[in-house]
């Protein structure tokens, strides 16, 4: 969310402030191991409304036991799906 809100494309499309939409109509999938995700949810601003989708990968071991540790996550694919009303096409 903090990338999106910096995006200036995204800005000039459906303005600040961009506000993270309700997590029930989100979707999550995670790949085998939980090395894997991708994720889409909705996002809006005052000029308009989309959805954010992005796919990344987590570094670090294998083990059992690395599930419960922090680790970080690197953005692979961040795509936005953007509506703006008097726009009717979408971006």
């Amino acid at each position: 969310m903090e990338d999106a809100s910096k995006n200036q494309a995204i800005i000039d499309a459906i303005g600040e402030p961009i506000v993270k939409g309700p997590w029930y109509n989100a979707s999550l999938a995670v790949a085998h191991k939980r090395q894997s995700v991708s994720c889409s949810f909705p996002v809006s601003g005052p000029l308009g409304s989309g959805v954010l989708q992005l796919k990344a990968v987590r570094n670090g071991d294998d083990t059992w036991s690395s599930f419960f540790l922090p680790r970080d996550w690197d953005i692979l694919i961040m795509d936005a799906l953007l509506h703006v009303p008097g726009n009717e096409e979408k971006q």
